[in-house]
């Protein structure tokens, strides 16, 4: 199967589960489908979305699909010229090159990671 064929599959299967679902993130969406493939791997059934049957073969397709996705995602937002990180370079700098006698450091950051 073509890649256009595959993008075509998982295009739809996004649309039933969204459908269903309204709006949803990824990491939600990606425990779906990996409820789906588990149900038809262990229990051999199909998940079936609001009447249309979503079979293992079309939820690791867009699985396949949202992991490149977020793979170019967080490529592109991961590649920082060095001259971006100078600041932060100098911040770790300081905190190194601190005196042992003084308190430790506390340091507070917005930054959330799941």
């Amino acid at each position: 199967m073509k890649d256009n064929d595959h993008q075509a599959r998982a295009l739809e299967t996004l649309e039933a589960l969204l459908s269903k679902a309204g709006a949803l993130g990824v990491e939600p969406l990606l425990t779906i489908l990996s409820n789906i493939q588990a149900n038809e791997q262990l229990l051999h059934q199909s998940a079936t979305v609001n009447g249309r049957v979503v079979p293992c073969a079309d939820a690791q397709l867009l699985e396949r699909l949202l992991k490149k996705w977020l793979f170019t995602k967080c490529k592109v937002l991961s590649s920082t010229s060095e001259e971006n990180l100078r600041f932060h370079e100098e911040l770790f700098r300081r905190i190194l090159l601190r005196s042992t006698t003084l308190p430790r450091a506390k340091i507070f950051t917005l930054n959330y990671d799941l």
